[in-house]
């Protein structure tokens, strides 16, 4: 029965501690939701003709916007001014990128944004935590472009011997995982199916011709390499 009690006020005692860090952790953090439009481009006019009939389209582009939601709590530096009265989270300041924050203990930012431009959608994320102690910082970190289709996680630890008030000497290290990133030309002919429209490729960016009448195919100096789409597909694609 001894036992029991005191593994319940060893559990009241952990959980009341939890409680006071966790609400420590959380003092001064501000919490922001924001919302920001801009105006969409002007209509395009697209003209085409079907069976001899000339057609008209409206290429319409929806207006951009910007939502933001964020939980944030990082220590101004002292030469700073706080950039908006309300945080809309297009705020930068020195604190968010500083290997060193102003307070001991946690600093982090949560923030995610749901952006439209030029008509595609797309999601915005940045968040960290970092951690000062008295001889050491730790920090982890997860960075999402949507727009630029960038993604990275990073972590970084560092050992400081405070020198004064003001001079630190520093030494750590810093990782980073991400996907490999490049650009694929061929992917903008990539078919619904996975292939690869070939023809259109070289069609469009090699000068590569063909004649609809006898089925005839060039290459870029006007030769025929080819006399039928067994040939083009086998022997002219692959080269």
């Amino acid at each position: 029965m001894k036992k029991l009690l005191f593994l319940i006020c060893f559990l009241a005692s952990l959980t009341a501690t939890a409680q006071l860090n966790l609400k420590k952790t959380f003092k001064f953090a501000t919490f922001y939701t924001a919302f920001n439009g801009a105006t969409s481009i002007s209509d395009v006019d697209i003209y085409s003709v079907n069976t001899g009939q000339l057609e008209q389209d409206v290429l319409k582009t929806p207006f951009d916007y910007t939502f933001t939601v964020g939980l944030r709590k990082i220590k101004r530096f002292g030469y700073e001014n706080r950039a908006n009265v309300f945080y809309d989270g297009t705020e930068h300041s020195y604190a968010d990128a500083a290997t060193l924050g102003l307070v001991d203990g946690f600093e982090f930012l949560f923030e995610a944004d749901l952006q439209r431009q030029f008509g595609e959608n797309y999601l915005n994320q940045n968040h960290f935590i970092r951690y000062v102690a008295d001889n050491w910082v730790t920090k982890v970190e997860y960075n999402e472009n949507g727009f630029v289709d960038i993604r990275y996680f990073e972590a970084s630890q560092r050992l400081r011997k405070p020198i004064g008030e003001k001079l630190s000497i520093n030494v750590g290290a810093v990782q980073r995982l991400s996907k490999p990133y490049g650009y694929d030309p061929l992917s903008e002919w990539v078919l619904d199916n996975g292939s690869l429209h070939y023809t259109f490729l070289a069609l469009e960016e090699m000068g590569y011709s063909i004649s609809v009448q006898n089925g005839e195919y060039y290459d870029p100096d006007g030769n025929v390499v080819a006399t039928s789409p067994e040939v083009w597909d086998e022997i002219v694609i692959p080269q």
